[in-house]
C-alpha cells in the first residue's frame, strides 16, 4: 500500500537538490579535477568531488527523483525551499542562487571546527530566505557510497544518509558534526545578518526629531506601533514578506562613568506571534550589547541600531517588544 501523496512529498530534505542545481563531478582517475553538471544528469557510479574525510571523491549510489507540488502540500512549510543568494555565505558561496530544502545540511568551514548546519537555521530575511514556489518542482535526492559533502553551485552541502554497506540496519555516520541550537549557532546567525537596503534616505537615530525612544524599520520603511505604547510595551504588525527588522533609537552615553558604550534602549521582552524569543537566541543580530540581568529580570541594551533576524514570512505577524525607561537616564 502506497503512503498518501502528502507524506511522500515530505520526504525531500537532507541530500535533496532542485532540478538544475549544478553538482561538481570529479574528472580523472585521482579526482583532482571537477566539472559542474546538473544534478539530474548524474547516474549511479559517477564520481563526485567531496570534502569530508581523507578522500577527494565519492561514488553515487542512487539518485531518486520526486515531484513536489508545494502549493497542494498538507504542510507546505515542510517543503518550502530556502533560497541562498549568490555570495550569501562568502565569495562564490554559493556561486549562483541556490534552492535547498529546509533540512539540507550546509558545511560551515569557518567555525572552530567544521560543522553541518540546516539551511533553515541560516535564514536571515535578506540573502537567505524561504521562497514559496509558484508551481510544482522536481527534486533529486542524492545518496553516495558513504555520507559526505558535495559541491552544489560551489557550496558544500551534505548528501543523504543511506544504509551502511557493512551494516544494512544502520545509517551512515555523518561526515561532520551537526551544529545544534546554542551559543555557537546564535553567533553564526548574527554574523550572517545582511542589512536590508533602505528604500529611502537612511534614518539617522540621532535625528529622529521627537521624543520617541524606539522605532522599527522593516525593508527600509518605518512600521508604526499598532497602538500608543504604554509603560514601554510596544506592538508592531510586520508586513508580508518581512524578515530581518531593525530597532532604531537615539544613541546616548551610558550614565556609568566607566562604561564606554553608546546605548539605545534596554529590551526586556520579545515575542513573535505570542511566542517568547530568547534574549540570547538566534534572532538577536548586530547592534545588541551582551545580555545582563539580576534576580528579577534580564535585559539587553541596543546600540541605537539593532537587528532582529526574524525568519522570512509571507504572512503578517505581530512583534511585541518591551523596554525599560532607563533610556531617560542616558547622557547626551
Amino acid at each position: 500500500m502506497k503512503p498518501p501523496q502528502n507524506q511522500r512529498q515530505a520526504e525531500i530534505g537532507e541530500g535533496s537538490f532542485a532540478a538544475g542545481t549544478r553538482i561538481a563531478r570529479s574528472t580523472g582517475a585521482t579526482g583532482n579535477g571537477a566539472v559542474e553538471v546538473p544534478v539530474e544528469e548524474l547516474k549511479s557510479g559517477d564520481s563526485l568531488a567531496a570534502l569530508g574525510g581523507d578522500v577527494r571523491s565519492r561514488l553515487v549510489r542512487s539518485l531518486t527523483q520526486r515531484r513536489v507540488d508545494h502549493t497542494a502540500h498538507a504542510r507546505p512549510t515542510l517543503v518550502t525551499p530556502v533560497r541562498l543568494r549568490a555570495n550569501a555565505l562568502g565569495p562564490d558561496l554559493p556561486r549562483h542562487d541556490l534552492l535547498l530544502p529546509t533540512e539540507a545540511l550546509v558545511l560551515m568551514r569557518d567555525l572552530d571546527s567544521p560543522a553541518l548546519v540546516p539551511a533553515g537555521a541560516l535564514l536571515n530575511g535578506t540573502s537567505i530566505t524561504r521562497v514559496p514556489p509558484a508551481a510544482a518542482m522536481t527534486w533529486y535526492t542524492l545518496e553516495l557510497d558513504d555520507h559526505d559533502v558535495v559541491l552544489a553551485e560551489n557550496l558544500p552541502v551534505a548528501s543523504a544518509r543511506g544504509q551502511r554497506a557493512d551494516a544494512p540496519d544502520r545509517r551512515q555516520s555523518r561526515c561532520a558534526r551537526l551544529l545544534v541550537p546554542g551559543p555557537e549557532l546564535a553567533a553564526l546567525r548574527a554574523r550572517l545578518v545582511v542589512p536590508v537596503p533602505e528604500a529611502a534616505t537612511p534614518i539617522d537615530p540621532e535625528a529622529l526629531g521627537d521624543d520617541r525612544p524606539l522605532r522599527l524599520i522593516a525593508d527600509g520603511r518605518e512600521v508604526p506601533p499598532v497602538e500608543e505604547p504604554v509603560d514601554g510595551e510596544y506592538g508592531f504588525l510586520l508586513p508580508e514578506g518581512c524578515g530581518a527588522v531593525r530597532l532604531v533609537s537615539p544613541a546616548r552615553a551610558s550614565p556609568a562613568p566607566r562604561d564606554p558604550r553608546r546605548l539605545g534602549v534596554a529590551v526586556t521582552r520579545l515575542e513573535l506571534d505570542g511566542v517568547r524569543l530568547s534574549l540570547d537566541g538566534g534572532e538577536i543580530g548586530r547592534g545588541f550589547h551582551p545580555v545582563e540581568g539580576d534576580q528579577k529580570m534580564r535585559w539587553r541594551w541596543t546600540d541605537g541600531s539593532a537587528w532582529l533576524v526574524l525568519p522570512h514570512s509571507t504572512a503578517v505577524r505581530r512583534l511585541a517588544i518591551s523596554i525599560t525607561d532607563w533610556y531617560k537616564n542616558l547622557r547626551t
